[in-house]
């Protein structure tokens, strides 16, 4: 994206040619509940005269790159004035696809929870606008569910996406804490609430124990348990760097032996932790010891036996996913621990056990920092679970397929819940 710099701005009389121009064009209206055609400057004139009223609940905002008007964007308030829908359009066609509507909506969100004190910004897009949609997904907003053909638009019924962002879930971002589709599923089950005391067991470097902290806050607590002198370190370092040491602190220790009382804790996590011992149900017990009666105990792990590509050859693929999962592409002990969750916390004896099967997916290429695109590394050849040649030729096939547009992973990871009895 070009580094011009995006403002918001009040609008002004000058700008109603523009909008004339960009809603009477058809392919600027594809998306939106606007009806190219049937736009007048008269018409416009009166939308800015009630916009602008002082009893108004809609805040609007002119767009401008480099002093040039590109579009407007708005949040039209909801009853009680703590929520708000938002809306926005780039209307100069030669500025579409440079990243300026994501840079407005951050802006906006800003504006929206520090300025105005929202607790929640929602949205809705036609199923169709997949570009829009991305670019929502990117500033932090969460899908809430579809209304199937719920929008006319051009005499068919369209399905329009229901999406929204929590004033928590944008601070979080706010802070580095940028969450990803797994963390938010994460969240989701873990359900913190604020005054709870929850152990985020294998904290690695403290980013999820200071997510969970701004959602325990004011009064609760977040102790992180981790085995990795240099991760706890760090983790100490960050929390400190966010003045939250008195939320949340960590701990050097082994998650199977944790340095805590019985009954001391409402909710005990982990996240891609089980998988790397050599017997995950020592964590469990020491999980349901600490935990008080009706407290909850959440896991989440992937399983690499199910991890897929779009790989020219089918037997290397299976080859590949075969070495992944048995020989610890990620470093696991076993990495089929994420089909075995339910099963783990039923037999630990936890209760109202229930499981969630997530699919995560990518069609970027990054080997750079993705060990699922770059999984075996080099290691693996010293090892002799795979020759040196057969590596080349998978990466060079990632590559290749990368190049054509056609690089695609998937896996499935899995989330338990059960509670101490």
């Amino acid at each position: 994206m070009s580094k011009a710099h995006v403002r918001l701005r009040p609008h002004t009389e000058a700008d109603l040619p523009h909008y004339v121009e960009w809603l009477n064009d058809p392919e600027v209206t594809q998306f939106t509940q606007v009806e190219s055609g049937a736009v007048t400057l008269d018409g416009e004139r009166e939308w800015l005269a009630r916009v602008s009223a002082p009893d108004s609940t809609t805040r609007n905002w002119a767009i401008e790159v480099n002093g040039r008007h590109i579009g407007n964007c708005a949040l039209h308030l909801d009853g009680g004035g703590l929520t708000a829908g938002f809306g926005i359009i780039i209307g100069d066609k030669t500025e579409w696809g440079k990243g300026y509507g994501s840079a407005a909506l951050r802006q906006v969100l800003r504006i929206g929870f520090e300025e105005m004190g929202l607790h929640r910004i929602h949205l809705i897009a036609l199923a169709a606008n997949t570009r829009g949609i991305k670019c929502d997904e990117k500033c932090g907003f969460r899908h809430e569910g579809v209304r199937r053909r719920h929008h006319l638009k051009r005499e068919k019924w369209c399905d329009v996406v229901c999406m929204g962002i929590l004033r928590d879930e944008w601070e979080a971002r706010e802070l580095g804490l940028t969450p990803d589709v797994e963390w938010q599923n994460c969240i989701d089950a873990l359900s913190p609430q604020p005054g709870e005391v929850i152990v985020d067991a294998g904290c690695g470097y403290g980013l999820r124990a200071l997510s969970i902290a701004s959602r325990v806050a004011p009064s609760g607590r977040v102790i992180g348990i981790e085995v990795n002198e240099e991760r706890a370190e760090k983790a100490i370092e960050r929390i400190a760097a966010r003045g939250m040491q008195a939320i949340a602190s960590i701990q050097r220790g082994d998650i199977r032996w944790l340095p805590l009382p019985d009954d001391s804790v409402d909710a005990w996590f982990c996240r891609e932790t089980l998988e790397y011992l050599e017997d995950p149900t020592l964590a469990l017990s020491e999980a349901i010891r600490v935990v008080r009666p009706e407290g909850r105990v959440v896991a989440m792990e992937a399983d690499w036996d199910t991890l897929a590509y779009n790989a020219t050859d089918k037997a290397a693929e299976r080859r590949f996913v075969a070495v992944h999962t048995d020989c610890g592409g990620g470093g696991s002990v076993d990495g089929r621990t994420g089909r075995k969750l339910l099963s783990l916390f039923r037999e630990a004896g936890l209760s109202d056990v229930r499981l969630e099967v997530h699919a995560n997916w990518s069609d970027s290429y990054s080997p750079e920092d993705c060990y699922v695109c770059w999984p075996l590394r080099e290691g693996h050849v010293g090892r002799g679970c795979i020759t040196q040649e057969e590596l080349d030729a998978w990466y060079a096939d990632m590559s290749a397929q990368a190049q054509r547009g056609c690089y695609f992973h998937c896996f499935s990871h899995f989330i338990c819940v059960g509670r101490v009895t």
